[in-house]
């Protein structure tokens, strides 16, 4: 089942607007990416183990790489945890997260499919809306 990219451009747009990310300066960015994937990362390593987390998240920013240039500076470090975010404005910092956090709800989608993930989201995140993927 492919899903489309813009319902998970705004599902990964309402993620980042649930953490408080948009409008913030640059660090307040980093600190809602932060926060927002070590949420993921915390959940789906229960799954996945870390190892497959990392793997997801890499293989979500390769793919990422191709939709927004700036995201050509971040790094999928030992456990999960993503670096290079200080070399970015924060108009820059914005949508590539989102372009990442889209990238790795489509792998989960493929991999595990939509229910699953779903049910996951609404567990980390139970105010998120997911009408776009109706």
């Amino acid at each position: 089942m492919q899903t489309d990219n813009v319902a998970l451009r705004a599902v990964a747009r309402e993620l980042l607007h649930l953490e408080a990310c948009q409008g913030k300066t640059l660090e307040g960015q980093k600190s809602c990416a932060s926060t927002t994937f070590e949420k993921l990362r915390l959940y789906l390593s229960k799954l996945v183990s870390a190892a497959g987390f990392h793997s997801l998240l890499t293989r979500a920013l390769t793919e990422g790489r191709k939709q927004d240039l700036a995201l050509e500076g971040m790094r999928v470090r030992d456990g999960g945890h993503l670096e290079g975010l200080a070399e970015m404005t924060p108009s820059e910092t914005a949508k590539a997260l989102e372009v990442l956090l889209a990238n790795l709800l489509e792998l989960l989608f493929s991999f595990i499919g939509k229910e699953l993930t779903v049910q996951l989201l609404r567990d980390v995140w139970p105010d998120l809306s997911l009408d776009e993927l109706n």
